[in-house]
């Protein structure tokens, strides 16, 4: 699985880009719950990949896409600016990667050709 970052405004440090750790897509998986009122990955780990990893902040142009893998641990900071930070986040996910077990994501079938459509 893939994800594609696409700027619609600028993102800037300022109206709290993204933020993403270096190299985190090598730790694997990493468990996500719910924290306090947020969702996201489990924290304990994410304290400790953030002593060791480089923390990258992706200030884009509008247009700009950002690609990272599924398992890249990214965050953004709040907006406290006048200027808005819209963006659009596509994900890819390949027919090979199911979900391991039910959920709220969809199982990919294999779809039968039919030769005539039926009425």
């Amino acid at each position: 699985m893939a994800s594609a970052f696409i700027a619609v405004d600028p993102n800037t440090r300022a109206n709290g880009c993204m933020q993403l750790l270096k190299g985190s897509h090598l730790l694997g998986r990493i468990e996500h719950g719910r924290y306090g009122d947020q969702t996201g990955a489990d924290p304990e780990r994410t304290d400790v990949a953030m002593k060791v990893l480089e923390l990258v902040y992706a200030e884009l142009d509008p247009g700009d896409v950002l690609f990272f893998h599924a398992n890249t641990l990214h965050r953004s900071d709040q907006n406290k600016s006048p200027n808005p930070r819209w963006s659009l986040l596509c994900c890819y996910n390949t027919k090979h990667n199911n979900p391991y077990k039910a959920s709220h994501h969809p199982f990919y079938e294999k779809l039968e050709k039919v030769s005539e459509m039926l009425t």
